[in-house]
């Protein structure tokens, strides 16, 4: 992971000019997993959250659930209770009538960043009664609306819109409509 380590946070290739937040949480995953020191990478996170939240302006994936989302899964084990409690409160507010989230409207690939990211939240001491029905109504209209041969119109990888990658839209929306174990 060093490799990819650039001052005060990581990138997706050698030489890469400007920073991701995407790139910086998955490395910080990466390093809390193998027991490694992730705080520059997790302070990186902690700079760039918006006051309500959430983490947009990756410049990788234009939907803030697929940033938050993934920030969640970095921070839910980590004693850094405000980010994560903020971040929360931004999937809560934002939640959908309909259970989904999106952009315009309720889609399958946000929706799952958001079920993901509750479901880091639900798995970790975090976990909250108000999380819990978010994730279950988030869940059941992802049931309703997954369809796994039907090409999405909506537009969230950004330069990458001409090969988006399809399987890892898919297999995110996929395996947000699995049942979690609890």
């Amino acid at each position: 992971m060093q490799h990819f380590a650039c001052e005060d946070h990581y990138c997706a290739y050698p030489g890469e000019l400007q920073s991701s937040i995407s790139v910086t949480t998955h490395a910080a995953h990466v390093l809390a997993s193998c027991g490694a020191d992730n705080r520059s990478a997790l302070a990186y996170l902690l700079e760039r959250q918006l006051p309500d939240g959430r983490w947009p302006g990756d410049k990788w994936n234009g939907a803030w659930l697929y940033t938050t989302s993934h920030a969640l899964v970095a921070l839910c084990h980590t004693p850094n209770h405000n980010a994560v409690m903020r971040a929360v409160e931004a999937l809560l507010a934002y939640q959908r009538p309909d259970g989904g989230w999106g952009s315009s409207h309720s889609s399958t690939e946000e929706t799952a960043y958001g079920v993901l990211g509750l479901r880091a939240v639900n798995a970790s001491s975090f976990e909250s009664p108000r999380v819990a029905v978010a994730q279950g109504r988030a869940e059941r209209w992802m049931l309703d609306h997954y369809r796994p041969f039907a090409e999405s119109k909506d537009v969230c990888w950004l330069g990458k819109e001409t090969y988006r990658p399809r399987r890892l839209a898919r297999v995110i929306e996929l395996a947000s409509t699995l049942p979690t174990s609890a």
